[in-house]
């Protein structure tokens, strides 16, 4: 997956989460800023794994705070 596809993708899934237009989104604001809860960080971070086919650890977003951020190092390249 594209750093842009992964990013439409973490942008959709919080948006629906948080119960927000996708518009309404910031990609450079913290997720728990957004409003994203540890709980559904950790739901984030199963959902991407299944997405991606991927082993994704739940502290991910922790370290990669940000739609833009996690985007941006889930599609570097390996």
């Amino acid at each position: 997956m594209t750093e842009q596809q992964i990013k439409d993708w973490l942008v959709a899934y919080v948006a629906k989460e948080l119960q927000i237009a996708p518009s309404d989104l910031d990609p450079e604001k913290r997720l728990f800023d957004l409003g994203l809860t540890s709980r559904q960080s950790v739901l984030l971070a199963g959902d991407l794994e299944d997405w991606l086919g991927v082993e994704i650890s739940p502290d991910l977003t922790w370290d990669h705070p940000t739609i833009a951020a996690l985007a941006a190092h889930l599609g570097a390249p390996a």
